[in-house]
């Protein structure tokens, strides 16, 4: 499956572009998948895939389903192949930095944030597999 992951990987790019965020999701989700199993086969595309996921991340307009997906796959990346991560020159300040730019993205009502503050219901916190 090796030497067929750029063609596969340049599927994203016009995601992105387009805004198709349902189908970048899905896109997102399987590469999570694979990336779970065998996240040494992505080394030679690593770098330009924490590029491509911390664009998507930036990216406003998508929906936060998605955005949270492009996420999830870097975090995955770190659980399954922390060397590879400590390698690369951007990976380590660029995840930290979304992921704390998804926590600071909240609801700008004084009493949304009050409650999401206050609150024991895991529904309203940020879903994030952060088990490192």
């Amino acid at each position: 499956m090796s030497p067929l992951l750029d063609a596969l990987l340049n599927v994203l790019p016009p995601l992105l572009a387009e805004q198709q965020s349902s189908q970048l999701r899905e896109a997102l989700l399987e590469l999570i998948d694979v990336a779970t199993e065998h996240p040494t086969m992505f080394r030679s595309a690593f770098s330009h895939l924490v590029q491509f996921a911390i664009s998507a991340i930036k990216e406003k307009q998508l929906e936060d389903d998605t955005r949270q997906a492009a996420l999830e796959l870097l975090v995955t990346f770190a659980d399954g192949a922390p060397n590879m991560c400590r390698k690369d020159a951007n990976y380590t300040m660029a995840t930290v930095e979304q992921i704390l730019g998804f926590m600071c993205d909240h609801d700008t009502e004084p009493e949304a944030l009050e409650e999401w503050r206050n609150t024991d219901d895991a529904r309203l916190l940020p879903h994030f597999n952060l088990t490192w």
